[in-house]
C-alpha cells in the first residue's frame, strides 16, 4: 500500500522536530540506535513511508524548510552562562617573622 501525503507530512514533522531537538541529522544507523528517538518511527517505518532515509531527509527539506533551517542553525549562546566558582580570598593576618641571632652573637 502506498503512503499518503498526510503520512509523509507527519513523518517529516516528527523526524524534523526530533532532529531539531538533538541539533543534527544522524546517520540511519545512529538514528536506529538512538535511545531517545520516537519509538513509533522505526527505520523500517521510515523506509515504508518515504522509500529511503535520503528520501525522508528530502521530504523534510522540501516540505518543512523552517524546521530544516532550525536543524542546521548553529546553537545560540546560552543566556545563562555558568562560571567556575573562584576560590574565596581569605585575609588571614600573617605572623611576623622572627629574626634569630647569628651564631656567636647575643641580642641584648
Amino acid at each position: 500500500m502506498a503512503a499518503t501525503r498526510g503520512q509523509k507530512l507527519r513523518l517529516a514533522r516528527d523526524l524534523g522536530m526530533f532532529f531539531a531537538e538533538i541539533g543534527e541529522i544522524p546517520s540511519r544507523r545512529d538514528y536506529a540506535r538512538h535511545p531517545n528517538r520516537p519509538k513509533v518511527m522505526t527505520v523500517k517505518e521510515i523506509d515504508r513511508i518515504a522509500g529511503s532515509w535520503f528520501r525522508a531527509l528530502t521530504i523534510i527539506e522540501k516540505e518543512l524548510p523552517e524546521i530544516w533551517e532550525l536543524i542546521h542553525s548553529k546553537p545560540s549562546k546560552p543566556e545563562f552562562v555558568v562560571e567556575k566558582p573562584k576560590p574565596p580570598k581569605i585575609d588571614i593576618p600573617m605572623a611576623k617573622t622572627v629574626t634569630t641571632a647569628k651564631k656567636g652573637k647575643v641580642d641584648e
